[in-house]
């Protein structure tokens, strides 16, 4: 997943309205799992491929409104995938390597107008209120049991309200971390992705107080039983 995402860091393939992202090795048991993280980090329709001996193995993971099994079975059919089918929010595949560069643009150009169609019709909805007290590492494995999620069962989303953002500062390509501070004193770090320059980003560095919705998560990357708020949407206080 970090080999992963630090690809599309470097590369910015983000900024496409579809990521697809391909690596030699890349297991094919494991493409699925990690196409729905990243799915989840870039908001973006995402499809990851392992490459071996020239193939490539892949799945796909979509977001509401998106329907890349569709887009992937009309790939299909124009001959740029051995083999490809699935249904509206996941995708599996197989692909020569030498046509990779060719579905990647077909399947941006097939699914353009569906990303920005599902992104303007979106409302800010959460699932409940939490402390930033309280949203620590026993609460999220405890939220963990209610995995895995998917289209029928969506990962919850939380509103933590009137905290004040220190220390934003940009980190990788585009990100805002962020340490946000309740009125009790107590503190979460919160990470928005590709927010710098944008709306969110700007809000969560300039604001004294601000609202926020996100997914609590496990830090993977700091450990120790750290959590960190995946930061979706923010309104000042």
């Amino acid at each position: 997943q970090r080999e992963a995402i630090a690809l599309i860091d470097r590369t910015r393939l983000a900024d496409a309205p579809v990521i697809v992202v391909a690596g030699e090795g890349w297991a094919s048991g494991v493409v699925g799992i990690v196409a729905g993280r990243i799915k989840e980090i870039y908001d973006r329709p995402t499809v990851v491929i392992g490459l071996e001996n020239g193939v490539g193995k892949g799945s796909g993971r979509s977001i509401t409104g998106v329907d890349l099994g569709r887009a992937i079975s009309s790939a299909r059919d124009a001959d740029l995938l051995v083999a490809g089918g699935g249904h509206e929010m996941a995708a599996g595949l197989t692909v020569a390597e030498a046509h990779l560069p060719e579905f990647t643009e077909f399947l941006i150009t097939r699914l353009a107008d569906d990303v920005a169609r599902a992104m303007a019709g979106r409302k800010s909805l959460y699932d409940g209120v939490i402390g930033a007290g309280a949203a620590n590492r026993a609460f999220v494995d405890d939220m963990a049991r209610a995995a895995p999620y998917g289209p029928g069962n969506p990962e919850p989303i939380f509103m933590l309200s009137d905290l004040a953002p220190i220390d934003a500062r940009p980190v990788g390509v585009n990100h805002l971390a962020v340490t946000l501070l309740a009125p009790g004193g107590e503190t979460i770090r919160g990470i928005a992705f590709r927010a710098v320059g944008e709306r969110l980003g700007d809000i969560l560095s300039t604001a004294e107080r601000v609202h926020v919705l996100g997914k609590l998560k496990a830090d993977e990357w700091r450990g120790g039983g750290a959590v960190q708020l995946q930061i979706s949407d923010a309104a000042i206080a």
